[in-house]
């Protein structure tokens, strides 16, 4: 299925406007994910964002839609749709933008764009919403579902959430997406009591009552499980030192995804933008050959 959805609280009338979408400038080639070896720097994918944006296979200028929900609704080709795209008439909207050249709309440092999604048919509270993405959307997804196969190792991932959800963590070896990270107060080397155990100098876990930061995590091995779900890991200091350190608690230790390693962006992930139609795409935004 197609997983989540909007849907409407209201009842509303063919030609109401429906939500509101104000949308960011993008440069299409920002949304690629280059990769450089021995060969050079080459192009691998593209980013998730892409599936978000609306544009035109023909046009540099893609248009990123940042207001709340909109992102949840969902494409049908046939008769599910119930919705369609225009440009706003709204002051927020700069319709002399959509007269510019791609260059000079993608020059722009702020937002100034809107479109509206805007009822085809009467919709009852409660139904979903649907926009037709286009017919090169519908062929690429089409074209997706017939050559995809899972990568290597595809039956054995497991996400790093699967882990951070779990009272107790396991001895051992993690998957090679996963990264275990501590929590260390603010200049714990400095106050840590220190003491020799079983793994040599250990320093003593302490509680610092202030929000902790995401800088202040650090990635860690677990090296025993005590009483109380307490824990005694080794910890890599930026200077390419190890700390020993003993007793931090289960709530401490957090597991993530090392960044591209989910399986949303592994290699053969489906990645498109939602295609607006020719009579709706300025043509003065065109400016790539078919």
């Amino acid at each position: 299925g197609a997983g989540r959805g909007a849907f409407a609280r209201l009842d509303m009338n063919i030609g109401d406007i429906i939500a509101p979408a104000p949308v960011l400038q993008l440069d299409r080639s920002l949304t690629e994910i280059l990769w450089e070896d021995e060969d050079g720097i080459n192009k691998v994918g593209e980013q998730l964002i892409l599936n978000y944006c609306y544009g035109h296979k023909d046009s540099s200028v893609l248009l990123f839609p940042y207001s709340p929900v909109i992102s949840l609704i969902n494409h049908s080709p046939g008769n599910a749709v119930n919705a369609i795209l225009q440009w706003s008439t709204l002051p927020l909207h700069n319709s002399t933008w959509t007269t510019i050249s791609a260059d000079e709309v993608l020059s722009n440092r702020h937002s100034g764009l809107m479109l509206e999604f805007v009822a085809t048919r009467n919709i009852k509270a409660g139904e979903e919403i649907f926009i037709d993405y286009g017919p090169n959307w519908q062929a690429a997804w089409d074209d997706h579902n017939e050559d995809w196969e899972p990568v290597d190792g595809a039956k054995h991932y497991i996400p790093a959430s699967e882990f951070d959800a779990m009272d107790d963590i396991m001895l051992g070896q993690y998957p090679n997406n996963v990264d275990i990270l501590c929590y260390l107060p603010d200049n714990f080397v400095y106050n840590a009591e220190v003491r020799v155990g079983e793994f040599g100098i250990e320093r003593i876990w302490y509680h610092d009552p202030r929000v902790y930061e995401r800088r202040k995590l650090r990635s860690c091995k677990i090296l025993q499980k005590h009483n109380g779900n307490m824990y005694t890991v080794e910890i890599e200091n930026k200077d390419d030192e190890t700390w020993i350190v003993a007793n931090i608690p289960r709530k401490n230790i957090v597991f993530m995804d090392l960044p591209y390693s989910t399986d949303q962006t592994l290699p053969g992930t489906f990645r498109h933008e939602i295609h607006l139609p020719d009579s709706l795409f300025p043509l003065s935004w065109i400016d790539k050959s078919s």
